[in-house]
């Protein structure tokens, strides 16, 4: 496969080196690193559709102008019968798989601020509604129809109640500029300090919160509470976090991928039966849904 991978690339795009390059597999994109360009390829096969969703989304957060550096589109959809894909630009600084949370919570903390406090002008390219990559407004249809049938009854009716919670909490939080896949895994360091921040394709204009959830994925809501004082800003990341997997899932339907469908769904049940599905280390929303906690 990467063979194959970096013939077509050079094809396509002779312009770069892709005779050098190193490949790292990601649940929707082959990325393909050189020293002058980032190809992100469909694992999917063709979808132009879905790479002029997460075109479109990296031309408006780039003209927001983010206080750190973060990749730039360098094509447009590259659509073949075999792949689709585009270019981006590399970006500086090194990966830290998960650095100890003492380390990095003020620095992590500063930067979600200055990224929540961005409002796009009404004159700048749009960014998406939440969850556009798993369906955006057609998700809980997705979740309902195609996800729920697939789960033993108890973790479908927890999952049912999560899906709607999260509808719920997001009609009266406040708006901002959302990376949402914010963790070590998307974040390069210089020593101690942010130096790019990259895969922007769940960017969106929603709620805060989601960025926290995914922080307290890898930290636990408790560490990350330090640096996410806002009033109701973890309550509504725990309910964020606990629909995860079921917008893996929803994302897995859309693109046809039976092994990760059964990936994320698999992941919803185990959570919910330990006790970890809105916190890994157990904790819980005050209230979910109106009622008790999943």
């Amino acid at each position: 496969m990467q063979t194959e991978l970096l013939t077509w690339l050079t094809d396509v795009a002779p312009e770069h080196e892709w005779q050098w390059a190193t490949i790292h597999k990601g649940c929707f994109h082959h990325v393909v690193v050189t020293d002058s360009a980032v190809a992100r390829i469909s694992c999917h096969g063709p979808q132009p559709h879905r790479l002029a969703r997460e075109l479109a989304t990296l031309t408006a957060v780039t003209a927001l102008r983010l206080p750190v550096e973060h990749p730039r589109p360098l094509s447009g959809v590259i659509d073949t019968a075999k792949h689709s894909a585009m270019l981006v630009t590399r970006v500086p600084g090194d990966e830290r798989p998960q650095p100890e949370w003492s380390t990095v919570a003020d620095e992590l903390g500063g930067l979600l601020r200055d990224l929540h406090a961005i409002r796009p002008a009404a004159s700048e390219t749009p960014l998406p509604p939440p969850r556009s990559w798993c369906g955006g407004e057609d998700w809980p249809g997705i979740v309902t129809d195609s996800v729920l049938p697939h789960l033993p009854a108890d973790s479908a009716a927890a999952a049912d109640t999560v899906m709607r919670d999260i509808l719920a909490v997001e009609r009266d939080a406040p708006i901002g500029f959302v990376h949402g896949d914010f963790g070590p895994h998307n974040i390069l360091w210089r020593s101690r300090e942010v130096r790019s921040l990259i895969d922007f394709d769940h960017s969106c204009l929603g709620d805060p919160a989601i960025d926290v959830a995914a922080l307290i994925s890898f930290y636990g809501a408790g560490a990350v509470s330090a640096v996410a004082r806002e009033e109701g800003l973890i309550e509504r990341a725990l309910r964020h976090r606990a629909g995860f997997t079921l917008q893996l899932a929803a994302a897995a339907v859309l693109v046809g991928d039976q092994r990760l469908f059964r990936h994320a769904v698999g992941n919803f049940t185990t959570r919910y039966r330990s006790g970890t599905l809105y916190d890994p280390d157990g904790a819980v929303p005050a209230v979910a849904n109106g009622g008790r906690p999943v």
